[in-house]
């Protein structure tokens, strides 16, 4: 199976594997409620519950960890130097040891995988 790079638009909508970029398919531990008889299951059992702590892992390269783990952000696209304009402040894109940062002109700074910014604009982009 190729590795899939279009972006999700349902169920896996901003999911993506931390580890090889890919969008999917993932494998989600979950939990399911069913009829079990001696000679087996009856199909159809039902929703399948999982959550953000749920074992996940990705199909493409085997990265494995909890759901949650799996979200991303369109800005974690952004390469390092990305200056954004967020509700009035900038901001700057860099990497910190555990993941993509965004430095306020207040010296502040947080993990981008922690904010649900929706509306940005980019200022400046560094040249490739």
């Amino acid at each position: 199976m190729s590795k899939n790079k279009e972006a999700n638009t349902n169920c896996l909508k901003s999911k993506r594997c931390p580890k090889c970029k890919s969008v999917g398919p993932f494998k989600v531990e979950g939990h399911a409620l069913f009829v079990l008889h001696d000679d087996g299951t009856e199909d159809g059992g039902g929703n399948i519950e999982f959550n953000g702590d749920s074992y996940a892992e990705c199909a493409e390269c085997g990265h494995h960890g909890i759901w949650e783990q799996f979200d991303r952000s369109e800005m974690e696209d952004l390469p390092n130097g990305t200056l954004i304009l967020y509700k009035g402040h900038r901001y700057f894109m860099s990497r910190g040891l555990e993941g993509r940062i965004v430095t306020g002109e207040d010296g502040n700074w947080q993990f981008i995988k922690d904010l649900n910014w929706k509306k940005y604009k980019v200022l400046h982009q560094p040249k490739k």
